[in-house]
This record gives C-alpha cells, sequence and structure tokens, in this order.
C-alpha cells in the first residue's frame, strides 16, 4: 500500500474524534486563572551568581584556547604574506 494514502487513512481516523464537553472552556478559564502557572511543576533552573561566572569564564577560557590553537595551526605552516 502507498504510504500516502495510508497517512491519509490514519489523519482521517484521528480527525474524527469530538473533544469533551466544555474542553474550550476548561482550556480558556486555566489560560486566564492567575494561579495557573503556579499549578504546574518548575521548569526553571535557578543558579547562583557564582555558578554564572564560573561557567562563562570557563567559556571565555575555552575560547581564548581555541583561538591560540588556530593562532599557532598558522605559526606552524609558516604562511608568509
Amino acid at each position: 500500500m502507498d504510504t500516502d494514502n495510508l497517512y491519509e487513512r490514519w489523519r482521517q481516523s484521528r480527525s474524527q474524534i469530538d473533544p469533551s464537553e466544555r474542553f474550550v472552556d476548561r482550556v480558556m478559564e486555566s489560560i486566564d486563572s492567575p494561579t495557573a502557572t503556579n499549578d504546574l511543576p518548575s521548569t526553571t533552573w535557578r543558579i547562583s551568581g557564582s555558578v554564572r561566572a564560573s561557567v562563562c569564564a570557563a567559556a571565555a577560557l575555552a575560547a581564548v584556547f581555541r583561538v591560540v590553537e588556530l593562532l599557532n595551526l598558522f605559526a606552524a605552516s609558516r604562511i608568509e604574506n
């Protein structure tokens, strides 16, 4: 069987599902509710300033190291202008 036909059959069978009663009302109420964000588990990370500074310093050091490696590559190949 052709994959397009299989997909169309699957799509048609999935699109015939009716939402439950008051589905839209419940969604809109949860969006409008001021406590809607408080009900969800927190996915944000709280990183202290010292950890953030350490990570930034490590990234800067790695970037400097890569630039030095690149310059050494050009110096080792003795490319002259």
